[in-house]
């Protein structure tokens, strides 16, 4: 691994693999999350999974803080579908979650980090992380989950898309992320599932009250605000939108190039749309199944349909509210067309899409929700 302090290498740094909770210098507020997603498909059976470790600094020992826990969550979610289930729509399948109550967090005391061998390594109950990039493990039970998969990043460097670590502390936030290729094996229950060239994402972010979840949560009718994410990491296309509905943003490897569509870039038009509402029975919720993006600029242009088929979800609990992650696992298909016209397919993609929807405020007044800040 690059010892290199700061995050300007190919891949993450073994100093930016260690907790961050001092980054932020005296803010009372802090979270820091470190994990793993993964996307892979067995001969019967689309996998999706995310496993974090999360700091939620916050309590009532921190009333400045937005975050209603304070300690060290272990979030295990996995999706498994029918692969006959691909391009049927929505149905009700059973997920695997875990460690998101607040009972369930640990303290400060019980994650244990070393360095071994080179690699930074993360202890916290039964789950083991080994970060020595561009080699990781993730191994260790959560729930009725047991890891052993073993990844490797992918030809393409680490992105820090939300800012260095260096520049945190003026902007409140930072995060990084590489893409993998995954190998091993995912117990759930008594059913072992092999993993083969499965694709995942590592993620290191961290930020501290200057950035408000709340804040945006009547951004749009749904309530999803600002927060979207989108990963196809399969093929000769590489996909990763996030942001807002409104001013969506994609980070494209095309045959191996990276391009970049933002909003507002000369010559750039983006669209993503939210399709096919599905009421969830499980949830109660009304939420969209299926997701289209278009868009073109000088480098060309990509159009994306995503059919879901699961999902699973979490909550986020904070002093002001709810926050409520919602995954979908589904497929995807499209085109990107370069400027000389030439199309390179997107076919029947293993992809993960997240939403972030604001569920209840818990302070209500006469003139509506309060959406002051806890820590003003």
């Amino acid at each position: 691994m690059t010892q290199d302090s700061n995050d300007t290498g190919r891949y993450i740094s073994a100093e930016a693999e260690k907790p961050w909770l001092g980054l932020f210098g005296d803010k009372q507020d802090f979270y820091d999350d470190c994990g793993f997603t993964l996307t892979a498909s067995t001969d019967e059976h689309d996998i999706m999974v995310g496993n974090f470790m999360y700091f939620f600094q916050g309590g009532k020992q921190r009333p400045k803080s937005q975050w209603l826990g304070d300690g060290i969550a272990n979030n295990n979610l996995v999706v498994i579908t029918p692969k006959d289930r691909r391009g049927k729509g929505m149905y009700d399948n059973n997920f695997s979650r875990n460690g998101m109550n607040l009972e369930d967090y640990f303290s400060y005391d019980d994650l244990k980090v070393t360095e071994e061998n080179g690699a930074v390594v993360w202890r916290m109950g039964k789950m083991e992380y080994v970060l020595n990039g561009p080699h990781y493990a993730m191994r260790g039970i959560s729930g009725e989950c047991e890891y052993d998969i073993r990844f490797t990043q992918l030809d393409a460097p680490a992105v820090w898309s939300f800012g260095t670590r260096e520049a945190a502390p003026q902007a409140g936030i930072a995060g990084g992320y590489c893409y993998l290729e995954a190998e091993g094996t995912l117990k759930v229950g008594k059913t072992t599932y092999d993993i083969r060239g499965g694709r995942g994402v590592h993620e290191r972010l961290g930020f501290s009250e200057t950035l408000d979840p709340n804040a945006n949560s009547q951004h749009d009718v749904n309530g999803f605000g600002n927060a979207f994410a989108i990963h196809i990491l399969g093929g000769d296309v590489w996909v990763w939108g996030l942001g807002s509905f409104e001013a969506p943003m994609f980070f494209l490897t095309v045959e191996g190039k990276d391009l970049t569509f933002l909003p507002g870039a000369p010559g750039t038009e983006i669209s993503y749309e939210l399709l096919d509402p599905w009421h969830d029975p499980r949830s109660g919720l009304y939420m969209p199944s299926r997701f289209r993006a278009n868009m073109t600029s000088p480098e060309g242009r990509l159009e994306l349909e995503m059919q879901a088929t699961g999902r699973a979800y979490y909550p986020w609990e904070m002093k002001r509210g709810y926050q409520f992650m919602y995954w979908h696992l589904g497929i995807s298909n499209g085109a990107f067309t370069w400027p000389d016209g030439r199309i390179v397919p997107i076919e029947n993609q293993i992809t993960q899409h997240e939403l972030v929807k604001h569920l209840i405020s818990h302070r209500e007044t006469m003139d509506g929700p309060d959406r002051t800040a806890v820590w003003a």
